[in-house]
């Protein structure tokens, strides 16, 4: 608020400098009533978007359970759905205060990834993340899902999952534990000496694998057009899995990708089709300095490749390129099958 007055006093300043320079009368008439309108519209209140949430009691009730049974305990309510909802679930947290996965500001890349993960609630792959983030809790509101989980937990029990309350449509489920990630088969790390790498834009691509995870290659977002991260390798290698390590700039990340490969570097066709990259949720709690996302592809063997964040389309999801500015890569890895 202290800012406000010295702001003021700069513009009438600036616009005292400005009329003084206007000699004829009809100018300086002309000029200030420029300025007024432009104070007038820069002071204009606007009519704000208000929305009640139609909360009950029930759910007010879940979090004074947890309030007094499980304080400090890590929390996800589900259904994961608009941004309105997402700030109830904010109000709700008010009554226990425990970290939570749920919120909604201007910056949300994980968003759309975890409303699809979620969606699938209690999948192994949701059960997986869960356990991983050490979320404890998951309040599960039936009434505002398409299915009903609480219901279906009274006649037939989940694994990995207790229920702990019930009530009113709502109720509590402790993460006991996830299903073991499927075994990978054994790989090896593809060497990149001699390996050209170049970007559709951007800085010089090479500091994405000069094997110095200081260094960064980073390209600005034209929602319009592709980009893309370009590695050509002296050789063929059977690649099944490409590694960017994001260091510590989260935002980096491809919020969506395709992986392209080609037989000559000239003609590209799509290994895989565009996907919603998985966020490096679990880094920011283990590694927050070396954070990466993994990309799997059909094992390939080639000696080009190409990592391309697609341009929007009519199909694409709003929130992927929302207060998204660039993306980049520190260093790029490969990785192709350890009998090769």
């Amino acid at each position: 608020m202290s800012s406000f007055p010295a702001v003021a006093i700069l513009a009438g300043l600036g616009a005292d400098a400005v009329l003084a320079r206007l000699r004829s009368r009809h100018a300086r008439a002309v000029a200030a009533a420029l300025l007024a309108l432009i104070v007038l519209v820069d002071c204009w209140r606007t009519r704000f978007y208000v929305w009640v949430p139609p909360l009950t009691s029930g759910q007010w009730a879940a979090h004074d359970w947890v309030a007094a049974h499980a304080p400090g305990v890590p929390i996800l309510e589900l259904p994961l759905g608009s941004p309105e909802w997402q700030g109830a679930y904010m109000v709700l947290s008010s009554r226990d205060w425990n970290p939570l996965v749920n919120g909604h500001s201007g910056f949300d890349p994980a968003g759309p990834y975890l409303r699809g993960v979620f969606s699938r609630f209690p999948d192994p792959d949701s059960l997986r993340l869960l356990a991983d983030l050490k979320v404890g809790l998951v309040v599960v509101h039936d009434d505002l899902r398409p299915g009903p989980i609480c219901l279906r937990l009274e006649f037939r029990p989940m694994p990995y999952l207790s229920e702990t309350w019930s009530g009113q449509k709502t109720c509590i489920l402790r993460v006991l534990g996830a299903p073991p990630t499927p075994p990978t088969p054994p790989e090896q790390l593809v060497a990149l000496a001699g390996a050209r790498l170049t970007g559709s834009a951007g800085d010089s691509a090479a500091a994405a694998a000069d094997g110095d995870l200081a260094t960064h290659w980073v390209q600005d977002i034209v929602p319009t057009a592709d980009g893309w991260l370009q590695i050509d390798l002296p050789e063929h290698h059977p690649v099944r899995r490409i590694r960017l390590r994001l260091g510590p700039h989260y935002g980096d990340y491809p919020r969506h990708y395709r992986v392209d490969a080609s037989t000559d570097g000239v003609q590209w066709a799509p290994l895989t089709p565009v996907r919603m990259a998985e966020p490096p949720l679990r880094g920011l709690l283990h590694d927050p300095g070396d954070l990466s996302v993994d990309l799997k592809i059909p094992v390939t063997s080639t000696a080009h490749l190409r990592v391309v964040r697609p341009a929007r389309t009519k199909d694409s999801a709003v929130d992927l390129f929302s207060n998204w500015l660039h993306w980049g890569v520190h260093e790029v890895e490969l990785y192709e099958a350890a009998d090769s």
